[in-house]
């Protein structure tokens, strides 16, 4: 008989996994790749009761008490939360509910790649530059509604700054005041 791993054992599991990626963006491919065996919530239960709020993306999640334990199913639109919420379903999926209640989640915390500030802050000045890269060439692939031109290329974009935080500025201005929907990108 084996015996169950605890939460915590659990959330260590995770953390010694991502320890053995030494790239940020392995670490960040292995979490997209977690993301793709997330057991997936029933299409009939895909409502708006069962959609976490103040996610930036949207999140599905169902949980259902078998045999006195919660049975966890989930889905989201966006790769890298979905790779989050597998491990966090992978931690807790078919525990008691007062384990989950007292079980603190630390292994986010202190997995250096999930943590943005830490991300950041163990990124090379090269990995930086092509962090930046990658966020100009995602600009780049916007382009003006009445001009075939992208905004990065035609100068609409005046900077790109990534914070400590993980925040990203973007100075940019619009190629006319009136443009339709301009008042959305203001926000």
């Amino acid at each position: 008989m084996t015996l169950l791993m605890t939460i915590t054992q659990a959330q260590q599991e995770v953390v010694d996994e991502f320890a053995l990626f030494s790239d940020w963006q392995d670490r960040y491919e292995h979490l997209i790749e977690l993301g793709k065996d997330l057991p997936l919530i029933a299409p009939e239960k895909k409502t708006e009761e069962s959609i976490v709020r103040g996610c930036q993306s949207r999140v599905w999640l169902n949980a259902e008490q078998k045999n006195g334990l919660v049975h966890f199913t989930a889905d989201s639109d966006a790769m890298i939360t979905k790779g989050l919420i597998a491990l966090l379903v992978r931690v807790l999926n078919d525990r008691a509910p007062h384990e989950i209640l007292s079980t603190p989640l630390t292994f986010i915390d202190t997995t250096e790649t999930l943590r943005p500030r830490l991300f950041l802050q163990f990124m090379t000045s090269e990995e930086k530059k092509q962090l930046e890269e990658s966020i100009i060439n995602a600009l780049k692939a916007i382009y003006d509604p009445e001009i075939p031109v992208d905004i990065y290329e035609l100068g609409l974009i005046y900077d790109v700054v990534i914070h400590d935080d993980a925040s990203v500025y973007i100075k940019m201005t619009l190629t006319s005041p009136a443009l339709p929907g301009g008042g959305n990108l203001a926000r």
